[in-house]
């Protein structure tokens, strides 16, 4: 199964004088089909739709499944899409040959459907985006994947995070899709450590220095020993003991 997420850029048909977020696809693009001997200036939108329409269908064949959330900038309530299948080269931009760029074929081809219409078929979903009248974010998966869906929904503007979007979900059986129980979501701080990262290595153990600095636990450790061996009755010492032992353990979480 593959997740993956992507971002469309606004929906146009222009093929010369590329808006400044499309200027460097359009470039990259341009030159990728001069070296394919496409004799055509590239639309980098509709290129995307069937480069990734292409792709998927090249991994469907592999029997892959997938779960494809995207920021789409299109509607697809209005539009039938059909049934047009590509071929995938991974060095080459894909042709077109017909393709009308647009998210309706590539799901009705590649075999996706949308589980928050199937799940509320009472009444079309609201907008999305604060600054438009559709809804534009999408969260598709495989006709296969479907039954494991339980639940799906949008929340409401900066519910999660700050926005002009809403926050899509869905909600999956961990069991029929992947065979195991889903591992429940834990703050941050009951988390284990992530020891294969150095990166996160070194920063947890520079906090814990600082920390064992602060609190002097060496010279404290350093004075138990010391008076351990001096007075082994000493009835202090375990008290001592177990109050260094709380500090390097906070120190430690």
């Amino acid at each position: 199964m593959i997740i993956t997420a992507f971002r469309l850029c606004p929906q146009s048909t222009k093929t010369t004088g590329a808006t400044t977020a499309t200027a460097q696809q359009f470039r990259r693009l341009s030159k990728a089909f001069r070296d394919s001997d496409i004799a055509e200036d590239p639309v980098p939108r509709l290129q995307f739709i069937a480069d990734l329409q292409a792709w998927m269908e090249s991994k469907t064949s592999d029997r892959y499944e997938f779960i494809l959330a995207l920021d789409a900038n299109e509607s697809i309530l209005d539009i039938t899409g059909s049934f047009h299948p590509l071929q995938y080269s991974p060095t080459a931009p894909t042709k077109l040959d017909g393709h009308d760029g647009s998210l309706a074929t590539l799901i009705r081809t590649c075999g996706l459907c949308d589980p928050l219409t199937i799940h509320h078929p009472d009444s079309p979903p609201p907008t999305t985006y604060s600054r438009g009248p559709n809804r534009i974010d999408y969260i598709l998966v495989s006709n296969s994947i479907l039954p494991a869906v339980w639940r799906s929904g949008l929340l409401p503007f900066d519910s999660i995070f700050i926005s002009d979007h809403k926050p899509c979900f869905i909600d999956i059986d961990g069991n029929s899709l992947f065979r195991e129980a889903t591992p429940n979501i834990v703050p941050a701080a009951k988390r284990q450590l992530k020891l294969q990262d150095p990166r996160i290595v070194k920063k947890y153990s520079t906090a814990l220095q600082t920390q064992l600095k602060y609190h002097k636990i060496q010279d404290k450790e350093e004075a138990l020993m010391r008076l351990a061996q001096a007075t082994p009755d000493d009835l202090t010492v375990p008290q001592r003991y177990d109050k260094i032992d709380t500090l390097l353990t906070e120190s430690m979480l």
